[in-house]
């Protein structure tokens, strides 16, 4: 974060610039998105049974991956299986809705959730 600040500034660049000034309003940002985008796909299948939209989220932060399948399971987008307590989402977003690993965090997020669907 600090490179691309830095570049703004020597590039003459005005304004904000490309990249929050920390990490807390980074992650704060991110997850303002995840929260935003799943009641904004739950609304949709409230409305239409299924929603517009499909969204991937790329992160290697174990609490904004936590946050969007608690805000999964809070919209009714996905539930606990009662047998395994592996997380299903409901067939009117299956497929339209990911969270990805980074590169080099796969242990990490699979040791912060095993029980996260395959």
């Amino acid at each position: 974060m600090v490179t691309e600040a830095e570049r703004w500034m020597t590039d003459g660049e005005q304004g904000h610039g490309p990249v929050w000034p920390t990490k807390e309003e980074t992650d704060a940002s991110f997850n303002y998105g995840i929260e935003k985008t799943v009641a904004t796909i739950a609304q949709q299948v409230r409305e239409t049974g299924h929603s517009k939209l499909s969204a991937v989220f790329a992160t290697h932060n174990s609490i904004s991956v936590g946050l969007g399948l608690d805000l999964l399971q809070k919209h009714g987008l996905a539930r606990r299986n009662d047998e395994n307590e592996k997380l299903v989402v409901s067939k009117e977003i299956a497929g339209s809705f990911a969270f990805t690993q980074l590169y080099g965090k796969l242990r990490f997020l699979r040791s912060r959730d095993d029980n996260a669907s395959d």
